[in-house]
């Protein structure tokens, strides 16, 4: 909308939401009359640059797919979203939004998070992960830098 290009990003709601349109002028207007929504503009922009910086960073070091998981769910809080306001160590994402993080199949992101689950690392919910044993992920991640 800003920059009258073209969208490249589509969203999915978890639960029953309500949209509305704003168009791009009505947007500006609501800038110059409220700063503070330009503030949340640029900090929603740098957490956005922040999760491409990190994606880029494991597909550039060729890093495997536990491994780009493992590091996902250790380093949660640096991509500043999908934190559960419940939880302390719990996300709020679904399977299909991991896969699309560290580019993979949502199946394969089931896979390895049922191999976390079923060492203890962490515990799944329906569109939730609790991490358990931020040790034994951080001793996964030194473990698998060694074997690629």
């Amino acid at each position: 909308t800003l920059d009258g290009g073209l969208r490249m990003v589509s969203a999915t709601a978890l639960s029953k939401v309500e949209l509305t349109y704003i168009s791009a002028e009505q947007i500006k207007k609501l800038i110059l009359a409220y700063p503070e929504i330009a503030l949340f503009i640029i900090k929603s922009i740098g957490i956005k640059l922040r999760w491409t910086t990190l994606q880029v960073e494991d597909l550039s070091a060729l890093h495997k797919i536990p491994y780009r998981l493992a590091n996902l769910l250790l380093n949660f809080n640096k991509y500043g979203v999908f934190t559960s306001h419940k939880e302390e160590n719990c996300l709020s994402i679904t399977h299909e939004e991991l896969a699309s993080f560290i580019s993979t199949s949502r199946p394969k992101v089931t896979t390895y998070l049922n191999e976390f689950a079923s060492k203890g690392i962490i515990e799944t919910k329906r569109g939730q992960i609790k991490i358990l044993d931020t040790k034994a992920l951080q001793k996964y991640l030194e473990d698998e830098m060694f074997t690629i």
